[in-house]
């Protein structure tokens, strides 16, 4: 019964699965375009976390909790540019304001590495 089971998921993902490697096709539109804007907001949200958490490393604990009071400011910004009205979100927005922090992030890592950690910076949002 279980194997009937798995089987059948695994098959009601093929649809997916297969549709996932055409989201830059140019042509979407509907739910495959919702689809594909949540795989690219997804990889970049990961890539926000994985950047948050390499940069977090390099820090003493006072600038950890810089970090943190921006980040929570930062999310806070977010939602308030990116959610016009309650449970409405701005796609478009949202996935721009994300890239620019991880990129943020990823600039203040190689900061650290290279000249060391300005704590001025890292209070930025």
């Amino acid at each position: 019964m279980i194997r009937h089971f798995t089987f059948a998921a695994f098959l009601s993902l093929a649809p997916v699965l297969a549709f996932a490697d055409n989201c830059d096709t140019g042509q979407l539109t509907g739910f495959d375009g919702v689809y594909c804007f949540s795989k690219v907001f997804m990889g970049e949200d990961k890539r926000l976390n994985d950047n948050y958490a390499e940069l977090r490393s390099h820090l003493n604990a006072d600038q950890r909790n810089i970090l943190k009071t921006a980040q929570l400011n930062w999310i806070e910004k977010r939602d308030t540019s990116c959610m016009p009205e309650p449970h409405t979100v701005n796609v478009d927005c949202a996935l721009s304001i994300t890239q620019e922090r991880a990129d943020f992030l990823k600039a203040r890592t190689t900061e650290c590495i290279s000249v060391g950690c300005a704590s001025r910076k890292l209070s930025e949002y």
